[in-house]
């Protein structure tokens, strides 16, 4: 199964980033956009305390290994913050 299959069928579904300092934070997929045949992107939502600087994060789900993905603060408000990640495939592999 593609990454891109895999994250789609985990909409809606809970995550874990672990932060470099041993914290971790729940955050929800809420989007799983594919935008051509080689890109797809993925949108996560986290509460106020979820993490806010871009950067490579660790995440994982209940049987999803975790995996490092570099992820994009968007919108932020009182109630959490948005993130995206953005995936390209070059030469059969996908990268984040």
């Amino acid at each position: 199964m593609s990454d891109v299959a895999l994250f789609r069928t985990r909409v809606n579904e809970n995550f874990t980033v672990h932060l470099d300092d041993g914290r971790t934070h729940d955050l929800v997929l809420t989007e799983c956009l594919e935008h051509s045949a080689e890109a797809f992107s993925l949108t996560f939502t986290g509460g106020p305390q979820a993490p806010v600087q871009q950067g490579t994060y660790v995440i994982g789900a209940d049987g999803l290994e975790p995996r490092p993905i570099f992820l994009v603060p968007g919108s932020k408000d009182d109630s959490g913050v948005m993130l995206h990640a953005v995936f390209n495939q070059t030469n059969g592999e996908e990268q984040a």
